[in-house]
This record gives structure tokens, C-alpha cells and sequence, in this order.
């Protein structure tokens, strides 16, 4: 999620909220000397907006427990200010401070510092290629940071449109969504990998792409999570709707576009490891986790009646991560199977909006 989006939750809902509680959550463990992350779920916490508390959790799937701040536990001292995306690569996992402008980077199986990557300017999200990481940047008017993977250094940048956020890799081809930013973007960066140069800019007929995952063959998926419509005096005057796109990577053309939401802007979206159901949420005080099918997408249905902030889907098995934050204190794990029962409840940190998409 934005740290804007905090910002401006603080300053219109801040008198709504008390403090929410997990009804039944698990208790919350403490590392242990050698303790091992490896066989789990990483899960990001942005923490609160200028607090320099942002953390990680890990869900044990053995031992279905939760041990939070295992960054600070391991390294003894703070990550840093609004935590946006894990990532795991090859045996090291990858940390996107947004707020701190820098990525951290650790051991995934001890969590121990490995390296800062500092030349980033409020890093968003990162996948790899090779021996390149991609990190997208909203720094610089919208950029994709390329890392040297052997070195963890920056090795070049390459323009591209406002607000860069999730990316694909299909076809030869990373595919960046462009959200807008503060404003407004209709686009997707299309990138060679080859040579690490735009090749096209698909315009959408839909407005702040930001969330995009693979499809069957050379398809891809995006989600424009429109936007809401103020005057000058920041009155609600209108709507962009949110809308799904599948795009032909083959061609980079349009295959169809579909109207999700007429006054709702989710800004996540996953896919289920069969590639048939794409599921959408995680924004301010959205009510629940909608789906829809791949083969036929329509008007999304509701899947799950849960409030959520964030959320991801579990690549191995289906299960749904579902995270509610708690204003200014902990947030709220949910963990859901592919059929929509819930499966557990945790404790996490503050503002959890995501986690690492394992095969675990």
C-alpha cells in the first residue's frame, strides 16, 4: 500500500477506529537463537508513516505460529520506515523500505543482514530476472531500478511511466504497472529483457494500473484500480472505475476489458495456483476479498466477508493471507483456504499489507 494512503487515513478516519484485537490470535513467538526462516511465509508490516517501525513477520507452517519483528530480532536494530514488499531470490530475501528509500537485503534462512542497497528512491516492489533484479521506483517520476544480483548494487535505471508499482515477467517481456502516483497513469511499461529497453506502452482503457499477475500461456492480467473524483474542496464529485485487463503478450494488445467496481478501488489482486480464479482487495476499508473467473471474468463476487488491507495468495496450496491493519497498532493475520474458510488468526505488525510469494 502507499504511505500516503496512511496519511490521509490518519487525518479522515483516525476518530472511527480503537485499536482492533485479534478475536483468538496465535501467540505471537520469540526468535530463538538459530532459528530457521526458511520453512514459512514472510509477511511485510509498513508500520506507521514516519515512525521508523516498520517490520516482518514469519508464519511458521509447521508450528502455525507467527514470530514478528525477526529483523530487529536478528540484526538488533530498526528495518525502517514503511516496509512495502519482501521478495525472496534465490537464498535471499529482499526488503523494499519505501519510506527509507533503500532495500535490504538478508540471508532467508537466518535473516541475517547481508547487504543495504541505498541508491533507490522509494522502492516499491522487486522480481528478477537472471542475475537482474527489477525493482520498481516512484522516485525520479517513475523508474524500474536494475540490481546486480552478484554484487547487490544498483546497475542502471530505465524510465517509465508515473507511480510504477507491481511487474510481470511474460514473453520475454517485464510488464510494469504504472498507478499514477498523486495523479493519474493509463499505463504499461513493457520492457526487453534482452536489452533492457521500452519496447511498447500498451494504453489501457482504465485508469491507475496497479497490480498485475501472469495468466495461463502469454496472457497477463491487470488490475486499474481507478480512482475517486474530488473538487477543490476535496468533495467526492465521481468515479474512475476499477477495471480487469487481459492483455495478449504475444501482441501486446487487448484481449478484454472488464468493469470490476463503479465507486470501489481495490489496488491488489492474485491469481490461484490453477490460474482459473483472480481475486481482488486490500484497500482502506474494503469490506471483503472479491473473485472472479479467468475464463469467463465478470463482475467480481464476494469470496470472503473480511475487511483486509492487504492480502496474497499462498502459490502452493491456494490458502489466502489476509491482513487487516489496526489503525496505529498491531494488524491482523487471516489465513483462508481456496474454498473461504478461515484456517487461523495472528497477530502481526503495524499496517501489514503483503508477504513473499513462495513456493513453500
Amino acid at each position: 500500500m502507499k504511505k500516503t494512503h496512511q496519511i490521509l487515513f490518519a487525518i479522515t478516519l483516525i476518530s472511527a477506529f480503537s485499536c482492533q484485537k485479534a478475536e483468538d490470535p496465535q501467540t505471537t513467538s520469540v526468535a530463538a537463537s538459530g532459528t530457521s526462516y526458511t520453512n514459512g511465509i514472510i509477511i511485510s508490516n509498513e508500520g506507521s508513516f514516519g515512525n521508523n517501525n516498520g517490520s516482518v513477520s514469519f508464519y511458521n507452517t509447521s508450528s502455525d505460529a507467527i514470530t514478528n519483528e525477526i529483523f530487529s530480532l536478528t540484526n538488533n536494530r530498526p528495518l525502517g520506515d514503511v516496509v512495502q514488499s519482501v521478495s525472496k531470490i534465490g537464498s535471499s530475501t529482499y526488503i523494499c523500505v519505501n519510506g527509507s528509500n533503500k532495500i535490504e537485503v538478508v540471508n532467508s534462512s537466518t535473516f541475517n543482514e547481508e547487504a543495504t542497497i541505498t541508491s533507490v528512491n522509494q522502492p516499491r516492489y522487486m522480481l528478477a530476472n537472471g542475475s537482474t533484479g527489477y525493482v520498481s521506483c516512484w522516485g525520479n517520476g517513475g523508474e524500474i531500478a536494475m540490481i546486480d544480483l552478484s554484487t547487490n548494487t544498483v546497475s542502471g535505471n530505465i524510465s517509465v511511466g508515473s507511480g510504477p508499482e507491481k511487474m510481470a515477467i511474460n514473453n520475454g517481456n517485464l510488464y510494469v504497472a504504472n498507478s499514477g502516483g498523486f495523479g493519474l497513469d493509463s499505463t504499461i511499461s513493457v520492457i526487453d529483457l534482452n536489452t533492457n529497453t521500452i519496447t511498447n506502452t500498451i494504453t489501457l482503457d482504465g485508469y491507475n494500473p496497479s497490480a498485475i499477475v501472469n495468466g495461463s500461456g502469454n496472457t497477463i492480467w491487470v488490475l486499474a484500480k481507478g480512482q475517486v473524483i474530488y473538487d477543490a474542496s476535496w468533495n467526492v464529485i465521481g468515479h474512475h472505475p476499477s477495471k480487469l485487463i487481459e492483455i495478449n503478450t504475444s501482441t501486446n494488445t487487448i484481449n478484454s476489458t472488464t468493469t470490476l467496481f463503479a465507486t470501489d478501488h481495490p489496488s491488489n489482486m492474485d491469481i490461484s495456483p490453477d490460474l482459473s480464479t483472480l481475486y481482488f482487495g486490500g484497500s482502506y476499508g474494503f469490506s471483503a476479498i472479491y473473485s472472479t473467473n479467468t475464463a469467463a471474468p465478470a463482475t467480481p463476487t464476494v469470496f470472503i466477508s473480511q475487511s483486509n488491507y492487504g492480502f496474497f495468495v499462498n502459490q502452493n496450496n491456494g490458502n489466502l493471507f489476509v491482513m487487516e491493519h489496526g489503525g496505529g497498532a498491531n494488524g491482523t493475520l487471516y489465513r483462508y483456504n481456496s474454498s473461504g474458510t478461515k484456517l487461523g488468526e495472528y497477530t502481526v505488525g503495524i499496517f501489514p499489507n503483503g508477504g513473499a510469494r513462495t513456493k513453500q
